[in-house]
C-alpha cells in the first residue's frame, strides 16, 4: 500500500509514548553497550509519558502486558535491559517563555550534544 522499498519493516505502535521504545531498542543493538542520551524535541507537546519512556521507563501504572513483570509496575520503573543503557533525557520545549513557537533549536541541540 505504501510501496516501501523492499527489506523495509514497520512498527506499529498503540501509542506514541509506547514508540519511544523503539529507537531504544535499536541502539541498544547497534550500541554494543554504550550510554545514550536520548533528546526529545517538542517536550510539551507530546504525551505525557514521552520523557519516562525514552529513558527506558514505564510511562504508566497499568502494566501493559499482564504477567511480563514479576510484580506491580509504577510509572517511572525502570524497564530492565533499557532503563540502563540511558544517560540523559532531555526535553527542549517548542515554544519560548511567551508561548510563541521556537523558529529553530538547532543551537540548543548543538549545545547539548557539546557537552
Amino acid at each position: 500500500m505504501y510501496k516501501l522499498p523492499e527489506g523495509s519493516g514497520v512498527f506499529i505502535m498503540p501509542s506514541g509514548s509506547d514508540a519511544e521504545y523503539i529507537p531504544l531498542l535499536i541502539a541498544q543493538e547497534l550500541n554494543k553497550g554504550r550510554k545514550v542520551t536520548n533528546i526529545v524535541t517538542c517536550n510539551e507537546e507530546v504525551g505525557s509519558g514521552t520523557v519516562a519512556a525514552s529513558g527506558g521507563r514505564f510511562f504508566s501504572d497499568i502494566e501493559p502486558i499482564p504477567g511480563f513483570t514479576t510484580g506491580a509496575v509504577k510509572n517511572g520503573d525502570p524497564l530492565v535491559g533499557l532503563t540502563e543503557m540511558v544517560e540523559n533525557v532531555i526535553g527542549i520545549n517548542a515554544r519560548d517563555n511567551e508561548g510563541a513557537v521556537k523558529s529553530d533549536i538547532k543551537d540548543e541541540i548543538s549545545s547539548i550534544l557539546n557537552e
